[in-house]
């Protein structure tokens, strides 16, 4: 089965538009949408994923959330710290760099400290063929 997302980058500024929507797919999808209590630490969230085979990812947490992959103290991982509302996106051939650098083998722990219950979201479209 082949997935596919849209992404629009643009900006509006005195009347005028300007941007452009990107179109990616892959043959598997990720989409996670969880509640995280606050004062969570640690929480475990099923996710494995070779990064290589992103074609583009978003996340975002409703309010300021810390990511680890693979172990509690992101050895072997990585640690992506989330500012409440504010997407993290990523797409292949982007100007960016991938703060996922490290396959995700072990499944993503996630911290809530912000003082608020949140919501933490992700969407992947990879390609497994890669």
């Amino acid at each position: 089965m082949a997935f596919s997302a849209a992404v629009t980058e643009q900006i509006v500024s005195g009347g005028s538009t300007v941007g452009q929507t990107n179109d990616y797919s892959g043959d598997g999808r990720i989409s996670i949408d969880i509640a995280v209590a606050d004062s969570t630490t640690d929480q475990e969230v099923v996710f494995v994923l070779d990064v290589s085979q992103i074609q583009t990812i978003y996340v975002t947490a409703s309010t300021a959330m810390t990511i680890e992959t693979n172990a509690v103290d992101a050895t072997g991982g990585n640690t992506i710290v989330l500012v409440a509302d504010v997407p993290l996106i990523w797409s292949l051939g982007g100007y960016y760099t991938n703060l996922f650098t490290q396959d995700i083998v072990t499944n993503i722990f996630v911290t809530n400290a912000s003082g608020s219950n949140g919501t933490l979201k992700i969407e992947c479209i990879y390609d497994s063929t890669l």
